[in-house]
């Protein structure tokens, strides 16, 4: 049940993390209404969080197959 909980967990964090960047980038634009440094800079943070965020929903996703289906079906044995 513990590699469950921490797929489903790591899986809601990536998530999370995806739309808080998406919301942080495109909330600055809207306020600025032109792409300038601070934007800029904005958007690297969105890329970091992004990538971030797809490794907890891929790392959330191999411990919920490994909760349902065993590890030696992902390893192919």
């Amino acid at each position: 049940m513990t590699i469950l909980i921490w797929g489903m967990t790591l899986s809601l964090v990536g998530k999370l993390t995806l739309a808080l960047s998406l919301i942080l980038a495109h909330g600055k634009v809207m306020r600025q209404h032109e792409i300038d440094e601070a934007v800029i800079q904005t958007f690297k943070l969105e890329k970091t969080l992004g990538i971030i965020g797809v490794v907890f929903l891929v790392v959330g996703y191999i411990l919920e197959l490994h909760h349902f289906v065993g590890l030696s079906f992902l390893l192919g044995m």
